[in-house]
């Protein structure tokens, strides 16, 4: 059995009466589109390697009884983004790539090798503004496409935030590390995520020009930025 499957069946026996996993089972049931919205999590989670796995599926465990109102459980499904940070390592073929296990100092998700050095990574996801929710539940508000053609300022708020977050957790050495980041945008088309690549690879140049950063844009990978220091490389993907 696939990893991801795997997972959701321990899950459903230890939280049998659980709403999340009622209602996953029932749309997997009717709908293939929304089973393939996990292949992503089906694709990576065997990438890891069994001691990795385990540490990462002993978060995910207890992570998923946490639900967060408007977000379900999203703390369950940033654990598992940890698996795309893994899967994005490996694939640059950097070696041991590894999770790290949690204790009680601050440490980064990931370790791998570099050139025979020890180096790390740390996971982060952005998800939809509160502002996004906002509109989601006020039915007297239309939503068009043309609302979302420039990133806010809240929003380079937020993701200079969250990488300079990302940075705190590497004890030494922070400029040799590397940030992962999974970007879900507020725009429900994808009409204006070109305009957002470039806004976003320019905002990285100008704040952030020594550190590594990679960003996924959606858990589908539509498409990514490849930031080292100055140069920003950015893959689209269709």
């Amino acid at each position: 059995m696939n990893r991801f499957d795997e997972l959701i069946r321990e899950l459903e026996e230890i939280y049998p009466d659980d709403w999340w996993l009622n209602a996953f089972n029932s749309e997997s049931a009717q709908d293939e589109v929304f089973v393939r919205k996990f292949d992503v999590y089906r694709n990576s989670l065997p990438e890891l390697d069994p001691q990795s796995w385990e540490i990462l599926k002993s978060k995910s465990l207890l992570a998923f009884k946490q639900t967060i109102p408007r977000r379900g459980k999203t703390p369950f499904f940033n654990l598992l983004n940890e698996s795309l940070g893994y899967q994005y390592l490996k694939n640059s073929a950097f070696t041991e790539v590894s999770m790290i296990k949690e204790s009680n100092v601050k440490t980064p998700d990931l370790s791998f090798q570099s050139n025979q050095e020890t180096q790390y990574c740390e996971v982060k996801t952005i998800n939809v503004s509160e502002e996004q929710l906002d509109l989601y539940g006020d039915e007297t508000i239309q939503i068009s496409s043309f609302d979302y053609t420039k990133l806010t300022d809240q929003f380079f708020c937020k993701l200079s935030s969250t990488i300079e977050s990302a940075y705190n957790q590497f004890s030494f050495s922070p400029d040799k590390n590397i940030v992962y980041i999974i970007i879900k945008f507020d725009d429900f088309s994808g009409l204006h995520t070109p305009n957002y690549i470039d806004s976003i690879s320019q905002f990285l140049k100008s704040k952030f020009k020594k550190q590594t950063i990679f960003i996924r844009f959606g858990t589908l990978e539509y498409a990514s930025i490849s930031h080292n220091g100055y140069e920003s490389n950015i893959n689209l993907k269709a």
